[in-house]
């Protein structure tokens, strides 16, 4: 069954600001109603209006000092609240939020479009479970709609510097940090593209459609050991979910094949942490619970990509933390303290960087600057991927 439109509350005066988020919005496969467009000529404008709003599964609520002193638009949250319809405030210019939504979570576009409007996709795309962040059985899961197309969803993040690691005392202070997280050390890296998602069960059956395990040249090593993740038939069944059961071999092939390769350990951090070293990939608070991210065992399995949008990055990366461990490119090895310009990490080893912790995962490995690791030819049910690409 197709999912009822989202209903679209505005002031007159926001309209340049609403007509541009919409456009995106159903230009990315959102079923959204707004009254300019979505009226037919000829058609009694409150009537129809009143439909829709009858007729609509949430409201989005485009927030600014004209809107909250509208009358039409607070007859129209009234109405929605009334008929306990899902309301999503979306911040367009600063203002007081009406009494009965200070506790929803607003979506703010006051800075940066586009990681605002990744994180509305995302929220679209995933109706009301969202807002109660109790257990998802793999049932109401397989019915979520899937995420945006992933040729739209490569995040740029631009050349810069930060600091990598973490230590009980000093820069980048994290009393739960391990002492292999430490020596904190300055990185500088050039700019390059991320996938807002790890890679999903459907996006992978894809690579394997198109002979993936059998083409040698997107193998660095490992061609031939593998025919398909495990338990491929079970997870075909939730296609949205990131695909698990893969060696690094497996993610470092498909990365090949997509166009990109797996990130390095410090482009992965930098991600993380965004363009403001943050603690968390939202910034250094609030600090994390479990409507941020899937962790410590409260889901019991993989959920699908996107599903906390809470969690994403001041740059719009989702699921950085938990879900699914990541692969990454690099050998594990000890930091140096030393200054350095796009590391490629240890120059060998026995085993391979992953990162992000995962949906079993207790919160001391849900971190930025956590360091797990694995022999790469190994494949566990919580371990998935996510690709790089070089910029020109």
């Amino acid at each position: 069954m197709a999912k009822k439109p989202a209903f679209v509350s505005y002031a007159r005066e926001d309209s340049a600001f609403t007509l541009r988020l919409v456009t995106d919005l159903k230009a990315n496969a959102a079923n959204v109603w707004l009254d300019r467009l979505d009226i037919r000529p000829g058609s009694q404008w409150d009537s129809e209006v009143e439909k829709a709003l009858i007729a609509c599964s949430e409201m989005l609520l485009i927030l600014s000092p004209t809107s909250v002193d509208s009358r039409n638009v607070m007859d129209e949250v009234h109405f929605a609240l009334e008929e306990n319809k899902r309301i999503i405030p979306v911040m367009h210019r600063y203002c007081r939020v009406p009494f009965r939504l200070r506790r929803v979570q607003h979506i703010d576009f006051q800075h940066d479009y586009q990681p605002a409007l990744g994180s509305l996709l995302a929220e679209l795309a995933h109706d009301d479970l969202l807002a109660t962040h109790t257990t998802i059985s793999t049932e109401v899961s397989k019915s979520i709609p899937s995420p945006p197309a992933r040729d739209g969803n490569w995040i740029v993040i631009p050349s810069s510097t930060f600091l990598m690691g973490a230590q009980k005392e000093g820069a980048n202070r994290d009393p739960d940090a391990y002492a292999n997280e430490a020596p904190v050390h300055e990185v500088t890296l050039k700019a390059f593209q991320i996938g807002r998602f790890p890679v999903t069960v459907r996006e992978y059956d894809a690579f394997i459609k198109d002979g993936g395990y059998e083409a040698r040249k997107f193998w660095i090593e490992g061609f031939g050991r593998f025919k398909e993740p495990e338990s491929w038939e079970t997870q075909k069944q939730n296609l949205d979910w990131p695909v698990v059961g893969v060696s690094w071999y497996e993610a470092a092939a498909y990365c090949s094949w997509a166009g990109g390769r797996l990130p390095t350990e410090s482009e992965w951090e930098r991600t993380a942490r965004g363009p403001q070293n943050g603690r968390y990939p939202w910034g250094n608070q609030p600090a994390l619970d479990h409507s941020y991210a899937n962790y410590e065992g409260r889901v019991g399995h993989p959920t699908p990509v996107g599903l906390y949008p809470k969690g994403n990055s001041l740059e719009g990366v989702s699921d950085l933390l938990g879900n699914v461990w990541e692969w990454c490119s690099d050998w594990y090895g000890p930091y140096s303290a030393n200054i350095q310009e796009n590391p490629p990490g240890a120059k060998n080893g026995h085993q391979k960087i992953l990162r992000g912790g995962s949906w079993g995962v207790d919160p001391g490995g849900v971190r930025v600057s956590d360091r797990g690791r694995n022999e790469p030819a190994n494949r566990i049910v919580n371990f998935g991927f996510r690709c790089v690409r070089d910029l020109p």
